[in-house]
């Protein structure tokens, strides 16, 4: 069983087109057309008929079905009764079955068309030759075009469907906090924004996929994988959310792909003079280092927190009293955290806290001999 494509009307085209869709051991003696569209193959002396499912579609995805239909004792020898020709005397073509799409319908026969009225299955109906009309809702409908051509009168009908049309939400850019790597680079699971890109829209009815580029979202190629690292910042991505019963019917939208990179400042080590008791205790106020973390980034857009230890700062948290901090060592670390307030991305740095000891003074001392006698009075020191 051979299909030929004849639609390039020259030998070697013919020739190339060729595709084997089966190997029959029984002789094929004859194909006929059926009123349903498909083609019905007779195999000599079987009880069975093979089917060609899908004639017009290319090469195996025509779908050929080796004896499907059994006869029921009865046996195909050369071949099928000869069909009603004038049953072929026209068909209806439908284009654009999405809802809210203006359907387009077109009749194509080979007699000459008069007249024309067209019945929608919606109770509107039409005399253009080629007329559009648009649908209330989804759902099936039957299409009957009844045209005079000279004395005749011919009916034709086509059933078709009109595809609910999913709409694509907008969805927030996907923004990664950057890795110690500071590459540039990340992984991202683009399917954890599928359920926003849904919504409350059926999850069996429609499916969400993701793309590079606009073209390929349209053309369907080139499907991301969920899991997905990014080729350059704020990168792109096209998501497409379609039809499960017809890919025709979808909705296009983008969102992209920002590695946030946050450097937080290092502040210059504080030194202080203790007090007299040379404890190492003193109070200071820590926002006087919120310039310094800031390093030129605005204190609108940026939180600053300080904490004890690199762990509590790498967690976040309430952090330190940046009005009222009382030191509890001599030499004290102390961990600045950078937060974007909009992202949550951070970084980290550290400075010292210095407390000297305030020296003692040393009080010389002076003592006054007297003698009895006498004789002049001389200090000394000792």
């Amino acid at each position: 069983m051979h299909q030929l494509d004849l639609s390039v009307f020259t030998p070697s085209a013919i020739k190339a087109s060729n595709v084997v869709l089966a190997k029959e051991r029984r002789l094929i003696a004859g194909l006929q057309l059926g009123p349903d569209g498909k083609i019905y193959v007779s195999n000599t002396f079987s009880s069975y008929l093979s089917v060609i499912e899908a004639p017009n579609n290319k090469g195996l995805s025509s779908d050929y079905q080796y004896r499907t239909i059994n006869l029921s004792g009865r046996s195909a020898i050369f071949g099928l009764p000869s069909f009603i020709q004038s049953f072929f005397v026209g068909k209806i073509e439908v284009e654009n079955t999405c809802f809210n799409d203006a359907v387009a319908f077109d009749l194509i026969t080979s007699e000459s068309i008069d007249s024309v009225l067209w019945e929608f299955g919606d109770g509107t109906t039409s005399t253009l030759i080629k007329p559009e009309h648009t649908y209330a809702a989804v759902g099936d409908y039957l299409v009957k075009a009844i045209f005079k051509s000279g004395s005749c009168t011919y009916n034709v009908a086509k059933n078709f469907t009109i595809y609910a049309m999913p709409i694509a939400n907008a969805v927030t850019d996907y923004v990664f906090c950057e890795d110690i790597g500071n590459d540039g680079f990340e992984t991202f699971d683009l399917s954890s924004k599928t359920a926003d890109i849904m919504g409350a829209q059926s999850t069996t009815l429609f499916e969400v996929s993701y793309f590079e580029s606009f073209e390929d979202a349209t053309d369907g190629v080139n499907m991301l994988n969920s899991m997905y690292t990014n080729t350059s910042n704020a990168q792109d991505i096209y998501y497409k959310i379609s039809n499960t019963l017809s890919s025709d019917c979808y909705d296009i939208s983008s969102f992209k792909l920002i590695i946030e990179t946050e450097t937080a400042g290092t502040p210059i080590d504080l030194v202080l003079c203790d007090d007299v008791s040379n404890d190492g205790v003193e109070t200071l106020s820590l926002s006087q280092f919120d310039d310094e973390v800031l390093d030129g980034a605005s204190p609108t857009d940026y939180d600053v927190k300080y904490y004890e230890s690199q762990a509590e700062a790498d967690t976040g948290g309430p952090g330190l009293n940046t009005s009222i901090f009382t030191t509890f060592s001599s030499n004290q670390e102390l961990f600045a955290r950078l937060e974007n307030k909009a992202t949550d991305c951070f970084s980290t740095s550290s400075f010292n806290v210095i407390i000297n000891d305030t020296p003692t003074a040393y009080v010389r001392k002076i003592y006054l001999f007297v003698t009895m006698a006498p004789m002049a009075v001389k200090p000394f020191l000792i």
